[in-house]
Parts: structure tokens; sequence; C-alpha cells
């Protein structure tokens, strides 16, 4: 593929010199990537965010098939649910949903696909209260 011919040399040249400073390195990757993790894993990545659910990844899939090799990050949808027009109770149950299904063995931080104006900080603090009360390990599924 020649994504991995373009880009793999530089992305593992970063890698390895974050790494060697004794950091992680996370990679933001907007849309459908699926095909490209294990070039993620490949080149050094110890994360990637942003999971995005109106963008057909399936987190759930991703995470049995690489939740051991990348801390998965993000997968709150910000066009719906963190928005003024979502209710309370449903970011709650959606929080919940991901932290029962993608916590347990770790590697998975809760937060949101992306930032922008129409998120309702009202919601993300429902999502941020929700994961302090349900989302302390061991996570029990």
């Amino acid at each position: 593929m020649l994504v991995n011919k373009f880009w793999g040399p530089s992305y593992k040249r970063i890698c390895e010199a974050i790494h060697e400073r004794g950091g992680l390195s996370i990679l933001h990757s907007c849309g459908d990537n699926t095909k490209l993790f294990d070039y993620f894993i490949k080149w050094g990545f110890d994360g990637a965010h942003a999971y995005e659910p109106t963008s057909n990844v399936d987190i759930y899939k991703e995470k049995k098939l690489h939740g051991d090799k990348l801390t998965i990050i993000g997968n709150m949808n910000v066009d719906y649910l963190l928005t003024e027009r979502s209710k309370p109770e449903e970011v709650i149950e959606e929080t919940k949903k991901l932290i029962r299904y993608l916590a347990p063995e770790g590697r998975f931080i809760l937060a949101p696909a992306h930032s922008h104006a129409e998120v309702d900080m009202s919601k993300e603090k429902v999502m941020l209260e929700t994961i302090w009360n349900y989302g302390k390990y061991p996570i029990i599924p």
C-alpha cells in the first residue's frame, strides 16, 4: 500500500524518537481508517483517536482486532449525543455501554470523537460524571 511507502518511514522515526524519550505516541486520524490500523501499530503508535461512530468504524470489532496492541481513544458521538439535541439519559446509556464492552482489559480511553462548536458542554459533563461513577477498574462487563 502506498501509504506505508510514503508515511511509514517518517512515522516510525517519530514514534521511535518519542519512545526513546519515554513517551507514548498517539495518532489522531479522522474518518474510517480501519484499513490503516495495522500500519499504525507497525509504525509504532501506542494509541489512536477518534474512532468516529459516524464513519462506519465498528469500535467493538476494532477492540477485538487491535485492542491488545493499540489504545483506543474516543468514540463518543459528537453529531448527536454530545449536542443539545440529546437527553442526558442517552449520554449515560451510551457511556456505560462503551465502558462495559471496551474498558475491560484496558487500552481504552472514552472521549469525544471530536471537538466542535456543536458540542454541548453540559452533555460532556454528563459523560465525564458517568465515567467517574462507572469507569473505575477493575471493569466488570
